[in-house]
């Protein structure tokens, strides 16, 4: 290839398409209705704002849904991708500017990232209904814990099974409310699959690890960690978090996993699933942190393990780690190696964290809850280290 001149096979197709145009067999309204069209409900967060971006190289025209808080950089590497509509899903979707004007579409696929309550699945249905071709949910690991799980293995799929009894279903609830809510969206799914025949798949998530987290959850640990000589205390766990295993799963893993799932037949999911997606490894917190101490070359900051109660950001849930193979035989789910995404987010938040840019998010993590009784100390200490890693940059 000379110059920048196209290969042969480029050339003849292009030749093609020009001879369709000028013969009126093909236009742009005929190729923009081969674009495959993904309706986003979130698609701004950490997980939302990877799966975007998967789907847009896939060829999908997204849609995305969501309140208008852009976290992180999404409002400069997705918000200018997407068709945009604000909406605060605790209010009905048909009261929101812009959704009018969707009413009459069809979307190949819905991916749902933001329904904590029933009815939020019945907007969607309300509105669309038949004009779904694929609904992935995005579930979680909690629905396990109002579930009368009859072993002491790791969750798996069909554990997922309400007690018959309805006083010990309402016992359930009470006791994990968010576990509760997610499960009945489940419940709703399998509803609007009967009535409108919608393929679907719920994936049940344990606590998300990855870059661009406005939980800060696993920037928390990564700070208590590196700024360790200047806080002079131990970082405290209770006895449990430092022998019990526990699920998690890495966002780009999940983000990967739904744009395949989407590019699948959606017969395969005609009567609806539920899979659990998790590392294959199952650390305890303190295997966790002696991982990242690793990553950071701090092998020696001291973490007490003696203690009836300690910082918990991990795990959110009582019951353990979820079983994945169901995932691994119908989905060839094959996660990142735990060790690898350790690498990559311990790069990730020491880099973000003397990055300008992120100011903002610098701010919220420093004002985090578990910070409170030492924000002082620690405000100065993250000043200190990261503007000698500025200065050294």
């Amino acid at each position: 290839m000379h110059g920048g001149s196209l290969p042969w096979p480029a050339c003849k197709l292009l030749e093609i398409l020009l001879v369709l145009f000028y013969l009126g067999i093909l236009d742009c309204r005929t190729l923009a209705k081969d674009t495959p069209e993904a309706l986003v409900l979130g698609g701004n967060g950490l997980l939302g704002a990877g799966t975007v971006e998967k789907l847009l190289v896939r060829g999908y025209r997204v849609t995305a849904v969501n309140r208008g808080n852009w976290y992180w950089d999404s409002d400069i590497k997705i918000k200018p991708r997407v068709n945009h509509v604000t909406c605060n899903r605790l209010q009905p979707l048909k009261s929101c500017p812009g959704i009018d004007a969707l009413s009459q579409s069809k979307f190949d696929v819905v991916v749902d990232f933001s329904a904590y309550h029933r009815f939020q699945i019945q907007d969607v249905f309300d509105l669309w209904q038949k004009r779904i071709g694929l609904y992935v949910y995005i579930s979680s690991d909690s629905v396990f814990e109002v579930c009368n799980k009859s072993h002491g293995g790791y969750s798996r799929e069909s554990d997922a099974v309400r007690p018959k009894n309805v006083l010990e279903r309402e016992e359930y609830a009470k006791k994990d409310s968010y576990g509760h809510r997610k499960l009945l969206c489940e419940e709703e799914l399998q509803l609007q699959n009967m009535k409108w025949g919608v393929p679907f798949v719920s994936l049940r998530l344990p606590d998300v690890i990855g870059p661009r987290d406005n939980t800060y959850r696993w920037w928390i640990y990564q700070l208590l960690i590196r700024l360790n000589s200047h806080l002079k205390s131990d970082i405290k766990l209770s006895k449990s978090l430092c022998t019990k295993p526990i699920s998690l799963v890495h966002s780009e893993d999940v983000a990967e996993m739904i744009s395949d799932i989407c590019s699948q037949n959606p017969k395969r999911f005609a009567n609806g699933k539920a899979y659990n997606l998790a590392f294959k490894e199952n650390p305890s917190v303190l295997e966790l942190l002696e991982l990242m101490k690793s990553e950071l070359n701090m092998p020696d900051v001291p973490v007490t393990c003696d203690t009836a109660s300690g910082l918990q950001l991990y795990p959110s849930v009582t019951l353990g780690p979820v079983n994945t193979s169901q995932a691994q035989l119908d989905l060839n789910w094959n996660p990142t190696p735990l060790d690898e995404a350790v690498k990559e987010l311990v790069n990730f938040y020491e880099l973000a964290s003397h990055n300008p840019e992120f100011k903002k998010e610098h701010d919220n993590v420093l004002s985090s809850a578990f910070f409170m009784d030492n924000q002082k100390a620690v405000s100065e200490a993250f000043s200190k280290v990261y503007r000698s890693l500025r200065d050294e940059l």
